[in-house]
């Protein structure tokens, strides 16, 4: 055991609900813009993602995700939104991409890493 500092203590992510966008998007301090140019910070190759399509806020009152008027909108739990506060296990919908939003403890994320070792391991790569 060791004891928590800034390297282990629970931070939130986005986590690809898809088949094809499994990975997990750690939320930083400051705007981190979604979008399908190669400027965002998370980058969603899609026809159905604008290419600045929505923003990540990290604020005193929680993560704020807002919709940058994009095309085809952005959606929290099935619901279209300007702007709101993401809860824990909120679904977030960009395109036809879905996220949860939740802790990722450091638990988790040793064991996210060990099962992406293994995935490596098993594909000969």
């Amino acid at each position: 055991r060791f004891a928590p500092d800034s390297q282990t203590e629970d931070r939130w992510a986005l986590v690809g609900q898809d088949g094809d966008a499994t990975d997990s998007h750690i939320v930083a301090d400051g705007i981190i813009i979604i979008g399908s140019s190669s400027d965002c910070d998370i980058q969603i190759a899609s026809q159905f993602v604008s290419r600045h399509h929505a923003q990540l806020v990290k604020t005193d009152i929680g993560c704020v995700l807002g919709d940058l008027n994009s095309t085809n909108g952005t959606f929290i739990n099935s619901r279209r939104i300007n702007k709101r506060v993401l809860r824990a296990d909120d679904i977030v919908t960009i395109g036809k991409h879905r996220f949860r939003y939740e802790k990722q403890t450091a638990n988790s994320i040793i064991g996210n890493l060990r099962e992406d070792k293994r995935s490596l391991d098993s594909s000969g790569i």
